[in-house]
């Protein structure tokens, strides 16, 4: 695109509102590194760097009065660097913090490589090793409707062909994350250099939402598929115009990214209609079948040699694979609208709706695109984006990880008025359409959030771990309102999303109509515990029909407790009495004037060695009595005097509590207050 502009006064505006953000990311880049220079010195000069380098920004942004200038064009290159260069650094740091795989998708690409680069077939072995090679959380898994995780490849074979050298170079610690973050890092320099010199910053703001960065080091493989489709979608609507080896570049770039994975798979439709009503404009119906074919022959073939080994190999085995997501009869989940049925319990009753109504709404958005064009044609690359937002699975990458070849397609594309189109369907029968198709849509809506939940779900009981502050166990009652037995398997809820599938330890496998059951559900591991801190749910998943109920949330912290001191700096003496209160207060620290209710002051000593009880004496009880028990008073402080006669090295930890009434689990943790006592001269 060309970089002659006018300098008027709005674009003066946006160029300076832009490069000041940016200014303000490379200081927040240089703050986020702060937290590890105690362990890395050597990051106090990159955050010297940045920092100053985004007040030079600023500076130099909102003082300009020609943005067109060489000098600024050079500066704007240095900061795009620098900006990639602390976010390099910001992952870097959050891998040696955190090294394991964060989602299994990854974990599977890269095993799934080791696995091709010895000549064997990954879409015939089961990914299941790839979770405790590379650390997967049990909670990043992808759990079928039973409870069951997906240890199938579930991707076409770019997907992890793109490893396959760096194995055979010896790399393989991180690899994944790291071809990752190259990756991100040269998506967004490559949207920086297509993008107008007035808007280039916006490459530099998009390639720094934590959103962004944080799905491409957590484990999100979608980066690999963005470069090839940025090439695609840049200057997409002139295509037809294009002759010779320029014809090639589009539809091999999109083959790239389509073989990758399948989110730009709903694109195409919606790129091919605009080509055709584009060629219809200029006159050029009589070519319209030679270019299109042109494009998605090369498209085709590049998805075909890419995928070919495994398509001879295995048909039905790649088919399977590449299906797998939408055949795996995977658990709901995400942010879209099934989120109103795995969190508040608004349908559920059965997902075979969602999938309806995914399919309407791309119908819909297909018709409605072609009708009105060109009103739809700035958001052509995001119509994935909007569809899956009506799917049983619609997670947040869906929406955001398009952001970088959505900009290169909106600021690349021409626009003209609808009156340069010739009308293909009259308003009288576009409205009709669009009425007919709104009207299924909707319906297929509210089946989807109306079909009433199978299982009634209540959370009666939990037993806890204690200090260690997470739920083990829950009791549940379930009463079945169908017509048909029903055999569920049950998952935890707790910050957004679920948890591997818990343990059934009472309850019958399958429930009659009509009936009620008890079922105890045990934590099948630690991250599956959820914490204390906040509230959780328990959803029961089933299939036949597919379908997922939901309790309400069970909230374990009414109130919690604060230690006062906080701290205790100064060794005491021995025989002193040192006066804790504790104060009763709301979720927001508000104090809580609740008399009569107990509060419990428990004491332990950490050591080098381990855990040892603590010596100290509270409320004249015996040495090393722990917990002890005192009442709050009508302002709802609880007070305490503790002391001790037998010096330490090591401080005594103590740390106050409530406990249910009725079923005796602890929560409402203070922080913890260690206390030295010696013998002080």
């Amino acid at each position: 695109m060309s970089d002659r502009y006018e300098v008027t006064t709005r674009g003066l505006e946006t160029y300076r509102g832009l490069w000041g953000i940016v200014g303000f990311l490379l200081i927040t880049w240089a703050f986020l590194l702060l937290a590890f220079t105690d362990l890395y010195s050597g990051l106090a000069l990159v955050e010297v760097i940045l920092g100053g380098w985004g007040l030079a920004t600023i500076i130099l942004a909102w003082s300009t009065s020609n943005y067109s200038q060489r000098h600024l064009t050079v500066w704007s290159w240095i900061t795009a660097v620098l900006m990639m260069v602390g976010f390099i650094t910001w992952a870097w740091t959050q891998i040696r913090l955190s090294p394991s795989y964060g989602t299994d998708e990854i974990a599977f690409n890269q095993y799934a490589a080791s696995i091709a680069s010895h000549f064997h077939n990954p879409y015939t072995h089961s990914m299941g090793p790839s979770f405790q090679l590379f650390h997967v959380s049990p909670n990043g898994y992808t759990f079928r409707l039973n409870g069951t995780p997906v240890e199938a490849l579930s991707y076409p074979a770019l997907s992890f062909l793109i490893y396959i050298p760096l194995l055979w170079m010896g790399f393989s610690t991180q690899m994944a994350v790291a071809v990752n973050i190259i990756l991100w890092v040269f998506a967004v320099l490559l949207t920086f250099y297509l993008l107008p010199r007035r808007l280039r910053a916006l490459a530099l703001v998009a390639g720094s939402l934590p959103i962004l960065t944080g799905f491409t080091v957590g484990g999100v493989t979608d980066v690999v598929f963005l470069i090839p489709l940025i090439i695609a979608v840049y200057k997409w609507d002139r295509y037809p115009q294009l002759t010779g080896w320029r014809s090639w570049v589009a539809p091999v770039a999109m083959g790239l990214a389509i073989s990758v994975k399948q989110t730009p798979w709903p694109m195409l439709p919606f790129l091919l209609a605009a080509w055709y009503l584009e060629m219809n404009r200029v006159g050029r119906r009589q070519d319209v079948f030679r270019v299109l074919t042109r494009y998605l022959v090369i498209m085709g073939a590049v998805f075909l040699i890419i995928n070919a080994p495994f398509i001879v190999a295995n048909p039905s085995a790649w088919l399977q694979g590449i299906l797998t997501p939408v055949a795996s009869n995977a658990v709901p989940a995400g942010q879209g609208l099934v989120a109103l049925s795995i969190f508040l319990g608004i349908g559920g009753g059965n997902l075979l709706y969602f999938a309806i109504l995914l399919i309407l709404v791309f119908i819909l958005t297909f018709y409605l695109y072609i009708a009105t064009y060109p009103k739809f044609k700035a958001l052509t690359v995001l119509t994935p984006s909007f569809v899956l937002f009506f799917s049983a699975r619609s997670f947040a990458s869906y929406f955001v990880v398009l952001a970088l070849p959505a900009l290169i397609a909106l600021f690349s594309t021409e626009y003209l008025e609808k009156s340069a189109y010739p009308k293909l369907v009259s308003r009288q029968r576009m409205n009709r359409g669009v009425a007919g198709l709104a009207t299924a849509t909707l319906i297929a809506g509210l089946l989807a959030v109306t079909s009433t939940p199978p299982l009634r779900l209540q959370i009666l009981s939990i037993r806890t771990t204690g200090q260690l502050a997470t739920i083990i166990q829950v009791e549940v009652s379930v009463y079945n309102q169908t017509d048909h037995a029903i055999s569920p398997s049950f998952t935890a809820q707790n910050g957004g999303a679920a948890t591997a599938f818990w343990i059934r330890s009472t309850g019958p496998k399958s429930l009659p109509a009509h009936s009620q059951a008890y079922y105890n559900l045990l934590a099948p591991n630690f991250f599956a515990q959820t914490p204390l801190t906040g509230g959780f749910q328990i959803a029961a998943y089933a299939e036949h029909p597919n379908s997922v109920s939901i309790s309400r949330p069970f909230s374990v912290n009414p109130y919690h407790v604060i230690l006062n001191p906080e701290a205790v700096n100064k060794p005491q003496p021995l025989g002193k009495f040192v006066n804790l209160t504790v104060h009763l207060v709301d979720a927001f620290n508000n104090p809580v004037h609740v008399p009569g209710l107990p509060v419990f002051l428990g004491q332990t000593v950490y050591t080098q060695a381990g855990q040892i009880f603590g010596q100290a004496t509270i409320n004249g009880q015996g040495v090393g009595q722990t917990p002890v028990a005192s009442y709050t008073n009508s302002e709802g402080v609880a007070s305490f005097q503790v002391s001790a006669n037998l010096a330490s090295i090591n401080p005594i930890y103590f740390e106050a509590n409530l406990v249910n009434n009725l079923t005796g689990y602890p929560y409402g943790y203070s922080e913890i207050v260690p206390i030295r006592f010696m013998r002080v001269k």
